[in-house]
């Protein structure tokens, strides 16, 4: 799909639960929630300081082998915590 968007300049939307199936495909992501909207590259929209306000409750973005994990934030805060969206 990727090389047939940029061979034609086509845009595409795709609607998905899991951003993992069309991280090659992506240019950006949109994310929709409480009364508000996310648009961007992905690197940008999928971390906790962008998606918690659209699920309203803290949540933070893991990049593991080239997948993306959207787990819950709720843990310790301060130097102890681990920085999950580095």
């Amino acid at each position: 799909m990727r090389h047939l968007c940029d061979l034609e300049a086509l845009f595409t939307y795709e609607g998905t639960y899991d951003v993992n199936a069309l991280l090659g495909a992506m240019d950006r992501v949109l994310y929709l929630g409480h009364g508000g909207a996310a648009l961007g590259p992905v690197e940008a929209v999928v971390t906790g300081d962008v998606l918690s306000p659209r699920y309203g409750t803290p949540l933070a973005g893991l990049r593991v082998k080239g997948r993306i994990l959207v787990v819950s934030g709720h843990g310790p805060r301060g130097p102890e915590a681990a920085t999950p969206d580095a």
